[in-house]
């Protein structure tokens, strides 16, 4: 029988704080755990088994992922996700520029192909921007993403993909294939 480990062990053994491992616990990534009692105790086996799906080497699959804020390479304790706030306010710009364009064409007729003039221009919408931060540079609450290392290679990055732009309101409302090109490089 092993002995189990304590956070402040285990923080020490991945070279991360104690409080970074209990945040992780917190939002279910890291190493799995066991309660006992009101502490929070790890098997090694567990502890290992979080390495070694978690290892991932440069050009062997591994994204390049900058912070949005600090411009610095986000490889764990951080976050790909869209603002609720900004996507709420596309919706409601959208559904503004498409009352807009309604009007125009009962005034003037068609608008397909229109060239855009005036005050029209201010009124398109900008879509709501996805971003990577690291979680200090920009502490998550009420957006909606992924944590970083569940994206941090090109095979989950594209399953992620894969799910959200399944989302109407990903499509209609964010900047989708923005966020895609800024990760691949280009």
């Amino acid at each position: 029988m092993t002995k189990l480990a304590n956070t402040s062990e285990v923080a020490e053994y991945l070279g991360v704080t104690p409080e970074a491992l209990r945040q992780w616990a917190h939002r279910g990534t890291g190493p799995r755990w066991i309660k006992v009692g009101a502490a929070r105790r790890y098997r090694w086996e567990d502890v290992e088994t979080y390495l070694r799906h978690n290892t991932h080497e440069t050009g062997q699959g591994a994204l390049n992922l900058t912070c949005s804020v600090c411009k610095k390479p986000v490889r764990r304790d951080g976050f790909v996700g869209v603002r609720n706030e900004d996507r709420a306010r596309n919706g409601r710009e959208r559904k503004a520029w498409e009352e807009h364009k309604t009007r125009k064409i009962q005034e003037e007729g068609e608008f397909a192909g229109r060239v855009i003039e005036g005050d029209d221009w201010r009124m398109i919408p900008e879509p709501a921007r996805w971003y990577v931060v690291h979680h200090n540079c920009h502490p998550v609450g009420g957006d909606y993403g992924y944590e970083v290392e569940r994206v941090d290679t090109f095979p989950s990055f594209l399953s992620m993909i894969a799910h959200v732009s399944e989302k109407p309101w990903v499509q209609q409302n964010t900047d989708l294939p923005a966020l895609i090109r800024r990760v691949i490089g280009e």
